[in-house]
Parts: C-alpha cells; structure tokens; sequence
C-alpha cells in the first residue's frame, strides 16, 4: 500500500488540489443550491453567464474526462519505466563541499531579497496587511517596482536554497542545537521576505517545498530512512491542516478591519443581461437579499469559501465562451519566447467575460481547462495525457534512488509543487513565469554537476 501510495503521490497531490480549490466548487454551482451561488458571486463579484444544457455538456466533460487521461498518461509511463530506467547509485559524496556552497547561496539570496524589499519600499507598507484596499494597492505598487528576477529569488530560489541547506544538516548529521539554530536561521527570512511582498502563494509554496522535501528524504528511495506509521500519517495531516490554518489566515486577516468589506455583487440588473431568454438555459445565476445574520457569519462563510472558490467560475464559463465567443487559439507551445507567434491571451478573455466592469485583468485556471482554449476538448485530453506521463518519468526518476540524498529530495519537492501549480493555472505559466519552476530547476542542475564533479574528484 506504502508502494501504491508513493508512486502515485505527483496524482494524488494534482486530484486533492484540483477538486479542493476548483472542482468542488464549480459542480457546487452547476447543480447546488441558489444560495451557494449568491455566496459565490457576493464574495468574488463576477457577472457569470448563463449556462446552456450544450454548455453544460462541455463544462462537465471538461471537468472529469482530461484528469482521468492524465491519470492514464502517469501509467502508461509507470509500465514503461524499464524504458527510461536510470542507474541509481548511492550518492558517494558526503556533501561537505556542497553544503558550504549552499551556505552562500542562501546568504547570496538572503542578501538580494533584502535589497528587493528595500529598493521597492516594501518595509514602509507592511500595515497594509491589515486592510484589504491597501493591500491591493502595495500589491500593485511592489508588482511595478520588482524586477522578474527579484521575484523569482522569493518566489522559489530562497526556499529551495534553504531547504536544501536544511537537508544537507540533517544528510552530514549535525548536532541538534547546530540543526535547530540552522532552521530558524533559514525559515525567518523566508517568512519575512514573503510577508513584505503581500501574497500568499509564495509562502504557502516555500512552506510545502520544505515539508514535501522532508517527507521524500525521509520516506522515499529503495531504502527509506523511516516507515510510514499510524504516527507518522498523524504528524502528516496535522502538518497539512497548519498550512491550511496559514492560509486561512492569510485569507482573513486584510479583511478583519472594521472599515473593510469583502467584494460586492454586481447589480441584479447588470446580472440578468446575459441571461438566455430562448428558453435554453440550463441554469442563471442571480443574488440573495439578507445572505448574512452577521459579520462574523460572513467573515466566516468567506474564509470557507475562497479556497474552493478559486478557479470554479473559470472552469464553467472556458467552454461557454470558446468557440462561440472567441475563436480557439492555436496550440501554445512558447513560440512567442522562440521569437515567432503570440502568446494566448485568454486569462483576459475570460477576466473580461466574469468581470466585463474591471476590463484588463487576468485570471487562471488548471492546465487542461486553459489546453480547452487552443482546439476544444480532443487537444485538452491529449494535454493532459501528455503532462501526466511527463510528471510520470520525472517522479520514477527521483524514486529509484537506494538512498534518497538531499539534491533528489528537493527535486522531488518540485515536482510536487509543479503538480499543485498545474491544478489551478496553466503549464505554460506554472513554468516560465517568475514563480515558475524552470529556475529553480535549471539552479538545481547546477548543484546536480557539481556535486558530481566534486564526487569524481573525491569519490571516498
């Protein structure tokens, strides 16, 4: 069972995050009560279409049929994985070079990001956590001010250089004090770095980088360090549910202000302009009068509601809006980044169809929701078959391990982490952007050579 479990932990990770910020709530709109739906539209203030039974049809297959093919795509690759075997030796190095180098390029990134932050007068603004407005406002202020690769240092490098040094701790079997001293010298300045920037995702990602990256050092490999007990899976879930809490928090704490309200409905007319009058429609949507007893009862519904709120409105209005609004994009392969083609624009399109009163912001959705936009629901499906056994190989490449060192972990760590990003934005994104994972990847590497090259140096 511990078997089945770890090898398909890239899936399970993808199907929880999907069905938990999306999916939940997308069949909660399509088929639960009015109520929710008034919920919905009060706290996220979009103008949702209406929905015919054509729509309905596309809308559902979209939602089930692409994540069972990435599931195919991952097995397929699991049968096949004599075929791209890889030798997995014990790592001969005993990582003593490498873990002074670490050192400094967690001091390096440590030193950057504080100058980002400085640079940007982002240090002036960190009240601006306690009221919603002027969130948004440091927010849009930090955006135009850093520069990508600021961004990708806090986003991902910083993190990833401190688990790593945390894992090189533990890996040389440093004394607890010295183990202890070191977390705390790692995890401050990622907690505070992510502060100043005001989002959320960051820290939520820095903080599973380091408990995946603990978990697959500890449990994975032919050789696992420790078994998964009764206790361990405890301390596990209890783990999860701390990040939650994070982020529950993170979610509630710039609207508890006395002058602060969550969003604000559109106008019940507004609302109905887009309803289908033929007779069509499967289902409009409108609001409620007197949706709350009191703030604590809103505050409340609100902090319930916005994890599985999400991308649940983007994965119904994809198939309303493509073909019969927009035309299908051609398959997004980054041929604007080879330097011919133009990238997709539809996380505008669809802003614009949700919120057509606030034109020109973008919103996400998961991989295969966004693949529906470049050719309908075949390109979707051969997508997600595609990226699952991509995710497939990668994984079984970290597991055949013997033993599971500290450079493996946090690659393995990535993986997991590029699995959550594709559950709620596109490939495209969950890769090249400033929270991307091809930097810290290609960082990675570059430890990968070195500690090579260290190891045929000094092989003992």
């Amino acid at each position: 069972m511990r078997s089945v479990l770890l090898t398909r932990l890239p899936l399970i990770v993808f199907v929880a995050m999907y069905a938990f910020t999306g999916y939940l709530g997308a069949m909660l709109l399509l088929f639960g009560s009015e109520r929710f739906a008034a919920l919905y539209i009060y706290f996220s203030g979009v103008m949702m279409p209406a929905i015919t039974y054509e729509d309905l049809f596309q809308v559902i297959w979209l939602l089930h049929v692409p994540p069972v093919m990435m599931w195919l795509g991952y097995e397929i690759a699991l049968r096949l994985k004599r075929v791209y075997s890889v030798t997995a030796n014990l790592e001969l190095h005993n990582f003593k070079s490498l873990h002074r180098i670490v050192i400094a390029l967690f001091v390096t990134s440590v030193a950057v990001a504080t100058g980002s932050i400085i640079r940007t007068g982002s240090y002036e603004r960190i009240a601006a956590w306690a009221n919603y407005a002027e969130f948004v406002e440091a927010r849009y202020v930090l955006f135009q001010t850093l520069h990508f690769f600021e961004f990708v240092n806090i986003y991902t490098l910083l993190p990833m250089f401190g688990t790593l040094l945390i894992l090189l701790m533990i890996h040389l079997q440093q004394r607890w004090t010295t183990l202890l001293t070191t977390s705390l010298f790692v995890i401050i300045p990622i907690i505070i770095t992510n502060i100043y920037i005001f989002q959320k995702k960051p820290l939520i990602a820095a903080i599973l980088i380091l408990l995946s990256s603990l978990f697959i050092y500890w449990f994975a490999g032919h050789q696992p360090r420790a078994r998964i007990t009764k206790k361990t899976t405890g301390t596990i879930l209890f783990s999860l549910l701390i990040v939650y809490l994070i982020y529950i928090f993170l979610i509630l704490y710039p609207v508890l202000g006395a002058q602060t309200q969550v969003y604000q409905p559109p106008d019940q007319e507004e609302m109905t302009q887009n309803e289908n009058i033929d007779g069509t429609s499967y289902r409009t949507f409108g609001t409620f009068n007197d949706l709350f007893k009191s703030r604590t009862h809103s505050l409340t519904l609100y902090a319930l509601m916005a994890p599985i709120s999400r991308t649940s409105a983007q994965m119904i209005v994809y198939p309303v809006i493509f073909p019969d609004d927009h035309n299908y994009y051609p398959i997004d392969v980054g041929q604007d980044i080879l330097g011919f083609g133009q990238m997709p624009d539809d996380n505008v399109v669809v802003w614009n169809t949700l919120y057509p009163n606030f034109p020109s912001g973008n919103m996400a959705a998961p991989f295969h929701v966004v693949l529906y936009s470049q050719g309908g629901l075949w390109v979707s499906m051969i997508g997600a078959l595609v990226i699952g056994f991509f995710i497939s190989v990668c994984w079984q490449i970290v597991l055949q391990r013997k033993v599971m060192s500290p450079l493996y972990s946090v690659a393995g760590s990535l993986i997991l982490l590029f699995t959550i990003f594709i559950s709620i934005d596109a490939v495209r994104n969950s890769v090249t952007v400033s929270y991307g994972l091809i930097w810290p990847a290609i960082v990675l590497k570059g430890l990968f050579f070195l500690n090579y090259v260290m190891k045929q140096r000094n092989p003992t």
